[in-house]
């Protein structure tokens, strides 16, 4: 009877298996190139937002040994999205809490001792040991789960699940506050169960690296969403573990590293990898020349602390410490001299073998070493993950506070389209309020989002409060709580919740903000229309004579005499009779007219004199504007004179009918085309050192070349653009590395298309190039 229990229970789970799996598929990380181990890549993928295309919308970029600038984790695609499921994520949020919790519940480890550590990666060594089994059995249930929340790779994207569960269509911002409801931190838990899983139950093969390079690329996005300063406040998805953090991925980044290295690479490729995986440093750096050696280089980049090449979210500059950018270069030191410590000459000796200097790698940097360091990484990483979830009132008020929300935003879909800002008011501290934690919020309470105010609404100031909103933030008190501060009483809570002022809910504030918007549309309409009555203009602006002449026809430079043309009908018929009569026989296209007649100036002396002795603001922040960038691109404007009325209906006609003239015997005749010249090798040398010196603003190529020894006169700016292009493009087929700044140039749709028929390229969006800082010349 047990036996034929048995057997069913193992026979349903294999049937929930196929049935859960059945679209999924994996995408393992791209193998090394050997040859050629880490080009440069300072690019990312541009967007491409059309029909059912994948979309990756890159956000930030992290990376180490695959590049610090490779794209971050946080991407998404619009076919992934569609293969989510959000309601069975829902429902099952609390099975992946659990069955994560008790995945990594069997690493642990609570003394930490390293003999206790050894002894536990010796149990999971033998695949026929009772923990091993224990293992196993966990991770079957896990990847059930791990089938629900993600339809391509290993980890869960943070990122793509919590726009699947809010519904976000297309590249709408997700809400960049870290509220309660949010299930980042059983995300994070949920891969770091899958990354001790891969490290404790693999061993140093190719595989296992392989995957340890993906984690390596994308850390730490799957685990934190950043790292906050030791003794701050945290936040969902926050940790404070910054050293631990940076001493754990700076052993995976070696132990990815010397995974990598191969016996039967030449030194120079060794030292390559070294430079590109620990240091940032530039091959074209001016210290040196077209001859310098690898090891040159790498010597020159180990001397200083500055060419440590961090994490995006653990960058050791940011952090404000030059000691763990001491620790990368320490660390690249010592890899490179076990390496090249039994060859006699290194980078002389050309056909001495790497061998020797791999075992003493490996013998330096030990698989069991790294195993250790990510236990006792996991560990305090799973208790600050724990914390965070009970700080919040456990699992049950995450699921049911996000319920809540969920629901509000189906009901009220349009008011969460702008929520791309960070929240105000941070949560406390899992460390300083600890007396708070008991405390357990209502799901009345955490299922509001702030809604940003209209931009009419801030400048028109701060309004009365309006009637009109649905919903009022007085009925939940609750809301009203401000975060105390260290060692605060519940003398001093109830104090700030009695003299806190009501906010209301976004429901509220988008009505309130429409109301206002109607309220001044209203105040420029008529008062009291009549079917009869005759509209007076708006004097509320300065522009009023212009506005008044801006409409009128050519050759009428008539203004009403009084009051009662503008208010007596028949007189104003009369007129409007009058003044098309003298231009029946002249009209204006879009064609005979060149440009658009400038507006009239207002015929007031008074007017001219106050706007010569106090311009106005858009008149200021024009000039503003102009100042702040002397290099700004202008329209040439039209190479014909634009017709200026001169007040005279025969001069004007014959002006107009010159003009028309003009235009058409121009249109006849044929634009004459430049024939194409193949470009020579000293042009091609010349443009490569401008990019290198001052960067890809060819118009300021194309004039220092002109002052210079003017190689590029036959070049246009245009020319200049395209060709860099096309060398860009070249290299990347080839596989050879950038010369200086040409990472700089932007590719195409169409050229991105053709060089990833051969490699792996992706670019990152204008928005953000836009960001680079000019070099100097």
């Amino acid at each position: 009877k047990s036996l034929f229990s048995e057997l069913l229970r193992w026979r349903e789970r294999e049937v929930k298996v196929a049935n859960l799996t059945r679209k999924r598929h994996v995408v393992l990380p791209l193998p090394v190139n050997l040859s050629n181990p880490l080009p440069e890549d300072d690019s990312e993928v541009e967007d491409n937002v059309d029909g059912d295309d994948d979309v990756d919308v890159d956000q930030q970029s992290t990376g180490g040994l695959s590049q610090s600038t490779g794209p971050r984790y946080d991407t998404f695609s619009q076919t992934e999205l569609q293969l989510l499921d959000p309601e069975n994520m829902e429902s099952n949020l609390e099975d992946l809490n659990s069955q994560a919790r008790k995945l990594l519940a069997q690493f642990r480890n609570p003394s930490g001792r390293a003999e206790d550590l050894k002894s536990l990666i010796r149990q999971f060594q033998n695949s026929d040991s009772r923990e091993r089994q224990k293992v196993k059995n966990c991770w079957a249930d896990l990847q059930i789960l791990q089938s629900i929340f993600t339809s391509s790779g290993e980890y869960l994207k943070p990122e793509t699940i919590l726009r699947s569960l809010l519904r976000k269509k297309h590249t709408q911002p997700l809400p960049k506050a870290s509220k309660p409801w949010r299930p980042d931190d059983v995300i994070y838990k949920a891969n770091l169960a899958i990354l001790v899983h891969t490290v404790m139950t693999g061993s140093a093969d190719q595989d296992t690296i392989d995957a340890l390079m993906g984690a390596e690329q994308i850390f730490s996005s799957p685990f934190a969403l950043k790292f906050v300063t030791p003794g701050g406040r945290t936040m969902p998805g926050h940790s404070n573990l910054i050293p631990d953090t940076f001493e754990f991925a700076l052993e995976l980044r070696t132990q990815v590293l010397v995974g990598n290295l191969r016996a039967n690479m030449t030194q120079s490729a060794a030292a390559f990898m070294i430079r590109n995986a620990m240091l940032d440093f530039d091959d074209n750096d001016d210290d040196y020349g077209d001859d310098a050696s690898e090891h040159q280089m790498l010597n020159h980049a180990l001397s200083h602390n500055r060419y440590a090449k961090g994490w995006d979210l653990l960058d050791p500059h940011t952090l404000g410490t030059e000691e763990y950018a001491g620790m990368i270069i320490r660390r690249a030191g010592e890899i490179t001299t076990a390496l090249f410590s039994d060859i006699k000459d290194p980078f002389v000796d050309s056909s001495a073998s790497l061998e020797s200097g791999l075992a003493k790698l490996r013998e330096k940097f030990p698989w069991e070493q790294f195993q250790k360091h990510l236990l006792r990484w996991a560990n305090l990483r799973l208790s600050e993950i724990d914390n965070s979830i009970k700080q919040l009132g456990g699992i049950d008020e995450i699921v049911t506070a996000l319920e809540q929300e969920i629901r509000n935003r189906l009901d009220n879909p349009h008011a969460y389209d702008n929520e791309d800002v960070s929240d105000e008011q941070a949560l406390p501290s899992v460390e300083r309020n600890a007396q708070l934690t008991s405390s357990r919020a209502t799901p009345a309470s955490v299922a509001s989002t702030k809604q940003r105010a209209k931009l009419s609404t801030l400048l028109r100031g701060r309004p009365k409060p309006s009637t009109s909103a649905p919903v009022s933030s007085a009925a939940y008190p609750e809301r009203t709580r401000t975060t105390t501060q260290v060692g605060a009483n519940a003398e001093v809570i109830e104090n700030v919740e009695s003299t806190a002022a009501p906010r209301l809910d976004p429901a509220g504030k988008l009505a309130r903000a429409n109301a206002l918007d109607e309220q001044a549309r209203q105040k420029r309409r008529f008062i009291d229309p009549q079917p009869d009555g005759v509209r007076i203009v708006d004097d509320i602006t300065d522009s009023q004579p212009a506005t008044q002449t801006r409409f009128r026809l050519p050759g009428t430079q008539r203004q009403p005499s009084s009051n009662q043309n503008l208010l007596d009908p028949a007189l104003q018929n009369e007129e409007e009779t009058e003044r098309l009569s003298d231009d029946e026989n002249f009209f204006q296209t879009q064609d005979d007219a060149p440009v658009a007649r400038p507006r009239p100036r207002p015929s007031t002396a008074a007017v001219v004199n106050s706007a010569q002795e106090e311009p106005t603001q858009s008149a200021r922040r024009r000039r503003s504007s102009e100042a702040e960038t002397p290099n700004k691109r202008r329209n040439p404007g039209p190479t014909i004179e634009p017709f200026r009325s001169t007040g005279d209906d025969e001069a004007d006609a014959v002006q107009i009918a010159s003009l028309n003239t003009r235009l058409a015997v121009r249109r006849a005749q044929p634009r004459a085309q430049r024939a194409r010249k193949p470009w020579e090798d000293a042009e091609v040398g010349a443009l490569l050192r401008y990019i290198r010196d001052y960067g890809i603003s060819y118009a300021v190529l194309k004039k220092i070349d002109e002052e210079g020894n003017n190689v590029l006169g036959d070049r246009t700016p245009e020319d200049l653009r395209l060709k860099a292009r096309e060398m860009k493009v070249k290299f990347l087929i080839t596989e050879q590395p950038l010369p200086a700044n040409l990472h700089l140039v932007p590719l195409g749709k169409k050229e991105i298309e053709r060089v990833n028929r051969f490699v792996l390229y992706e670019q990152e969006p204008q928005r953000a190039r836009s960001d680079l800082p000019a070099i100097s010349p």
